[in-house]
C-alpha cells in the first residue's frame, strides 16, 4: 500500500503545490502566465477545481445526490490526483462493495461525466471519476522515474528522411502508456479497499481513456471485475493500405504536420486572450452538441473546459496525441453517388465521398494483445460506440466477432442518435445497455 492523503486538511496547499509544479512546467508558459497574465499557475489549478464544482452544481438537479459527492485529492509519488467519490451505504448487506473507477478521455476532465455520476451510483455501490495525470485538475507535471516521455518536434518528419537518426527523441508509446497506467495503479494501491488483493473493481474510460484502461487491464487483470469500454481509441489494426502525402489534400498534410510538432488544440487557447479562448470553447460545444444547452449551463461547461484547457500544458501528458497516437490516410472506395445522394448528413456525406479514410489510432492496438493474452480472456468486456461517431469503423463488428472467436469475452453496442461522446448524446440507452451487460 502506498501512503497517501485525501483529508483536505492533511494535503499541502494548493498554492504549494502550484508552486513547485510550476518549476516543472514549460519556462515560456510559467513566466507568461506569471508575469504576463499576471496570474500564477497554481491559482489556475485551483480555477480547474472551482470550476468542477459549479459545472455539477448547475447541471445536476438533484440536490440530494449533490449532497453525496465528495471532492478530493490524492497527493502520491508520481503527483496529485483530483477525483471525486460517490458511496451508497451497504451496511448489513451480506455482498462486498461493488465499486467502478470512471476514467475521461484526451484533453477532457471528469466534468464531461456530470450526467452519468448518478446513474452510475444506482448499479456501482462506490463511483470513483478521476482525472488522469496531466489533465483537469491533477498535477500536471511528474518527475524523475515518473516523468512522461514527450515525443520530439518534427520527430515524425526525421524519422521518415532519416530512420536511423539519433537527433531526436523517439517516440516510445510503451514509456508513455505506462506513465498513466503506472499511475493508475499508484492510486489504486493506495486506496483501502482497491489496495486490498481480494477487492476486484470494475473499470470505464473513455476514448483515450477506453484505450489505457484496457492497458492497465492487460497489466494487472487480477484487479479487475469488468472493462467498460467507452468509444475507445486502438482496437483496431492500423491499416496495410496507406497513402503518401502527395495523394493527400494539403489541409490533412498540415493536420500532420501540426501533430508531428506537438501543437495540440489547446495550445491556441493559450495563445489567445482569455475573453477570445472562452468565446471559441462556448461556440464549440455550443456546435457540437446541437444547443441543447440553457445559457447558464453552457456558461458551467464552456468555463470548465477552458479552465482545464488553458492551464499549462504538463510535459509529456497532453502531448500523448502524438506518443501514444498518430493520425492515418488509408485508401478507401468512395460511396457509390446513389447512396451519397440519401444521406443528409452534411458531415457524413463529405467522408462517405472520399478516396481516403481519416483515422486516428494506437502506435500499439490492442486487437492482438487481446486476442493473444490468456488472462483476458477471463474479464468480460463491453465496447459501445456512437452510430454517428467519427472514432468508430466500418469493421470493429468484424473485429469484435473475430475476437469473441479467438475466446475474448467481449460484447460490442451501438448507440443511437450519439456521436463521440455517446454517454452525453444518449444518455438513458447508454446506461441501459450497461446495465443489460452487467446482469450477464
Amino acid at each position: 500500500m502506498i501512503p497517501s492523503s485525501s483529508n483536505p486538511s492533511l494535503l499541502p496547499s494548493l498554492s504549494s503545490l502550484g508552486r513547485e509544479e510550476a518549476r516543472h512546467y514549460n519556462p515560456l508558459t510559467y513566466w507568461y502566465h506569471k508575469y504576463w497574465l499576471n496570474q500564477p499557475v497554481d491559482d489556475m489549478l485551483e480555477n480547474s477545481v472551482l470550476s468542477l464544482r459549479n459545472l455539477f452544481h448547475v447541471m445536476c438537479t438533484n440536490s440530494a445526490f449533490l449532497d453525496k459527492i465528495e471532492y478530493k485529492q490524492k497527493v502520491l509519488p508520481v503527483g496529485r490526483f483530483n477525483y471525486v467519490e460517490i458511496k451508497n451505504d451497504v451496511t448489513g448487506t451480506p455482498r462486498k462493495r461493488r465499486t467502478l473507477v470512471l476514467m475521461h478521455g484526451y484533453a477532457s476532465g471528469i466534468g464531461f461525466f456530470y450526467r452519468n455520476l448518478e446513474q452510475f451510483s444506482e448499479t456501482f455501490d462506490r463511483v470513483i471519476a478521476i482525472d488522469w495525470l496531466g489533465f483537469g485538475a491533477s498535477s500536471r507535471y511528474s518527475k524523475g522515474q515518473y516523468a512522461c516521455p514527450k515525443r520530439g518536434i518534427f520527430s515524425d518528419i526525421i524519422d521518415n528522411i532519416l530512420p536511423q537518426n539519433n537527433v531526436l527523441p523517439k517516440h516510445n508509446p510503451k514509456e508513455s502508456i505506462d506513465f498513466f497506467v503506472n499511475g493508475l495503479h499508484q492510486f489504486i494501491e493506495a486506496d483501502e479497499e482497491l489496495g486490498s488483493a481480494e477487492n476486484k473493481f470494475c473499470i470505464a474510460g473513455h476514448s483515450l481513456g477506453g484505450y489505457l484502461t484496457a492497458r492497465y487491464t492487460l497489466k494487472h487483470p487480477e484487479k479487475i471485475e469488468r472493462l467498460i469500454m467507452i468509444s475507445p481509441l486502438g482496437i483496431e489494426k492500423i491499416p496495410d493500405t496507406l497513402l503518401s502525402p502527395l495523394q493527400l489534400p494539403w489541409g490533412v498534410n498540415l493536420i500532420r504536420l501540426l501533430w508531428s510538432i506537438n501543437f495540440t488544440p489547446q495550445s491556441i487557447l493559450r495563445i489567445l486572450p482569455e475573453q477570445r479562448g472562452k468565446k471559441i470553447v462556448e461556440t464549440s460545444i455550443n456546435r457540437r452538441f446541437g444547443g441543447r444547452f440553457e445559457p447558464v449551463q453552457l456558461q458551467a461547461i464552456s468555463n470548465y473546459l477552458y479552465t482545464i484547457s488553458s492551464a499549462p500544458a504538463a510535459v509529456g501528458a497532453e502531448y500523448t496525441l502524438n506518443s501514444i497516437m498518430i493520425p492515418i490516410a488509408s485508401k478507401k472506395e468512395p460511396t457509390d453517388p446513389a447512396i451519397l445522394a440519401t444521406v443528409t448528413n452534411e458531415r457524413q456525406r463529405a467522408t462517405m465521398g472520399r478516396n481516403y479514410r481519416l483515422s486516428i489510432h494506437a502506435r500499439q492496438p490492442l486487437y492482438d494483445d487481446f486476442a493473444n493474452d490468456v488472462n483476458i480472456k477471463s474479464i468480460p468486456i463491453y465496447v459501445a460506440y456512437g452510430d454517428d461517431d467519427w472514432l468508430s469503423y466500418d469493421r470493429v463488428g468484424d473485429d469484435i466477432k473475430a475476437l469473441q472467436d479467438c475466446g475474448v469475452n467481449i460484447s460490442l453496442s451501438t448507440i443511437k442518435n450519439a456521436g463521440h461522446h455517446l454517454y452525453l448524446d444518449n444518455t438513458q440507452m447508454f446506461h441501459d445497455t450497461i446495465n443489460e451487460w452487467m446482469e450477464k
